[in-house]
C-alpha cells in the first residue's frame, strides 16, 4: 500500500507527538518492506527518513494559508500520489480526501475538549469544533491507551472496533546512567526529587510544590532538592509565583529544557522522579524514568496506572498529603523493585507499537 503521513510535529514542536511521529515512521520505514511511504511536511529536511518527502511550506504571515494547505494543498497531493491510506499523528485530520484514501487518526487524548480550563481558547475552540468531526470520518482511529480508546468511545460514539490502542515505545538510550559530569552539566551537585515534562497547568506542579513544603517539614533529615525539568508552558507565571513564595524557593529549580540525550543521567540521578499530571493519553516521561531504573510516584487517574502498572506509587493528584506521602515512600522502594521494572519498561518498544498499527491497517489490503 501506499502510505502518506502528515509529519507537521517534526517541524513545529519537540514534545510528545513530535516523538511519536518520529518514532513511529523511522521503525516502519527500517521494519517494513511491504507498504511505500510518503512523509508529507513543512520544512525540507536532510534526508531525515528513507522514503519520500512532500515539503508543503505554512507560511504564517498569511491569513487563512494553513486551512488552505490542510484542506486543499495536502489532500490534492495525496490523490495525485494516489495513496491508498492517509495518517495524521496529530489528532488533527486529515481532512478532504476522497473516498478512496483511507483516513487514519492518532489522537493522542482528550483534554482538548474534555478539559477547557487546562488549553488556550484557540486551542480549545479548534478541537471543539473540529474533532468530533474528524472521529466520525475517520476509517479508524489509533489511541496510544485503552484509556483513551474508552474515552473517544464515551464523549465522542466511535464504535469499538474501528479503534486500536497501542502502548508507545521508548528510545534504548532509557537506561540506567550515572554520568555524574552530565549533572554537574546542568548544575546539579545535590540529591534530587525529578519531575519532567511541559511546565503548566495540566501537569499539577503547583500541588507538586506543594506536597514537596511537607515533605521537607515532616521529614526535616531529608535535604533532597525539586527539580522541574521542561519547556515553559501556558500560564508558567503561576508556577513561578509558588516557586518564590516557598520558604524552600532556593531548593525548587526550574532547570529548562534539558537535551534529550541528557536525559537518562537525569533520570538515573533521581532519588524520585515525580509525576503529579491530572490527566495522561500515555505519559512517556513515567516509562523512560522507570527505564533508567527510577523510584516512580504518579497520579492514579486516566492512562497513568495502565501504563506504570504495579511499578509506582500512586496518589490523588488534588491530595497534598497522598503525594507528600508517596515521596518520602518511594525513597525506600526495594532495589529488586526498580530491577524488576527496567526489564518490564524494556518490553514497551517502538518496533512493537509500529507493528500493531501495520497490523490494524491490513484492513485496507
Amino acid at each position: 500500500m501506499r502510505i502518506g503521513i502528515i509529519g507537521d510535529a517534526l517541524d513545529r514542536q519537540y514534545a510528545g507527538i513530535y516523538f511519536f511521529t518520529k518514532n513511529f515512521i523511522e521503525t516502519c520505514v527500517k521494519h517494513d518492506r511491504e507498504n511505500e511511504y510518503f512523509i508529507f511536511r513543512e520544512k525540507a529536511s536532510n534526508n531525515d527518513f528513507d522514503c519520500e518527502e512532500i515539503v508543503i511550506p505554512t507560511l504564517n504571515w498569511l491569513p487563512g494559508y494553513q486551512s488552505v494547505r490542510l484542506m486543499y494543498m495536502i489532500p490534492s497531493k495525496a490523490r495525485k500520489l494516489k495513496l491508498d491510506i492517509m495518517i495524521e499523528p496529530a489528532h488533527f485530520g486529515p481532512f478532504n480526501l476522497p473516498r478512496e484514501i483511507k483516513r487514519v487518526t492518532v489522537i493522542h487524548d482528550l483534554t482538548p475538549i474534555l478539559f477547557r480550563k487546562w488549553h488556550t481558547f484557540n486551542g480549545w475552540f479548534l478541537q471543539k469544533l473540529f474533532l468530533p468531526g474528524i472521529v466520525k470520518r475517520a476509517d479508524l482511529i489509533i489511541t496510544n491507551s485503552q484509556y483513551t480508546k474508552s474515552d473517544i468511545i464515551r464523549h465522542l460514539g466511535k464504535g469499538e472496533q474501528m479503534i486500536v490502542p497501542t502502548h508507545l515505545g521508548i528510545s534504548n538510550i532509557f537506561r540506567p546512567d550515572h554520568d555524574l559530569n552530565i549533572l554537574a552539566k546542568y548544575g546539579i551537585f545535590k540529591e534530587y526529587i525529578l519531575y519532567q515534562g511541559t511546565l503548566e497547568p495540566r501537569k499539577n506542579l503547583i500541588n507538586l510544590i506543594r506536597a514537596y513544603e511537607l515533605f521537607r517539614n515532616t521529614n526535616p533529615d531529608r535535604k533532597e532538592q525539586l527539580i522541574l525539568s521542561g519547556k515553559k508552558g501556558w500560564k508558567i507565571k503561576e508556577i513561578i509565583k509558588k516557586k518564590y513564595s516557598s520558604e524552600y524557593r532556593d531548593d525548587i529549580i526550574l532547570l529548562g529544557y534539558v537535551s534529550r540525550n541528557d536525559m537518562p543521567a537525569l533520570f538515573t540521578g533521581a532519588k524520585v522522579f515525580a509525576y503529579p499530571s491530572y490527566y495522561e493519553g500515555f505519559g512517556l516521561p513515567v516509562l523512560e524514568a522507570m527505564a533508567c531504573g527510577t523510584p516512580i510516584v504518579t497520579s492514579n487517574t486516566s492512562s497513568l496506572p495502565e501504563v506504570a502498572g504495579k511499578y509506582a506509587l500512586y496518589f490523588d493528584p488534588n491530595n497534598i498529603e497522598e503525594i507528600s506521602k508517596s515521596l518520602t515512600d518511594a525513597i525506600h522502594i526495594s532495589p529488586d523493585i526498580l530491577k524488576e521494572q527496567i526489564e518490564y519498561a524494556a518490553k514497551f518498544t517502538w518496533v512493537k507499537t509500529s507493528k500493531r498499527v501495520l497490523q490494524a491497517l491490513k484492513r485496507f489490503e
